[in-house]
């Protein structure tokens, strides 16, 4: 199987099917290096949204840009009171955010960085033993120069 490690800067050899989000990082996520992935990616005023599928149903889904208010989207998997982890990014320290995963690999992590930017990264069905959590970390910190200035 090969190496399902997402890495923490974007490669340079990597293609973006959504905007700033590396494809070969959503492979690495989704399991599914080869696979036929589908993609669907919405840009709007404030944020931008990248929803992924692979031929075994596992969807990834990336919002971030501006939250409207206190708000942002996420599917609130990733919450202090079911045992959520805090997390700081390297690469957007000034924020805050939250990383969880769950054993019917369901996985999120959100992120608040700069005035009003999120990241919201959420996985249905990521392959389980790989490092769900720390890969989504790695992909927040690949996309958080686009995504904490936007």
């Amino acid at each position: 199987m090969p190496d399902l490690t997402v890495p923490s800067v974007i490669p340079s050899d990597s293609a973006q099917t959504c905007r700033g989000i590396p494809d070969k990082s959503v492979q690495a996520l989704l399991g599914s290096y080869g696979d036929d992935l589908r993609h669907r990616s919405v840009h709007l005023q404030n944020y931008t949204t990248c929803t992924i599928a692979n031929s075994n149903k596992n969807i990834l889904r990336i919002i971030y840009g501006r939250a409207d208010g206190d708000n942002f989207s996420s599917d609130k998997i990733a919450t202090e009171k079911n045992g959520a982890k805090p997390v700081v990014l390297q690469s957007a320290p000034q924020g805050h955010g939250l990383v969880n995963s769950t054993d019917s690999a369901n996985a999120e992590l959100v992120y608040q960085c700069g005035q009003g930017q999120f990241i919201s990264i959420t996985i249905r069905g990521y392959v389980l033993e790989t490092p769900v959590e720390s890969n989504l970390i790695n992909m927040a910190n690949s996309i958080s120069s686009l995504a904490c200035t936007t």
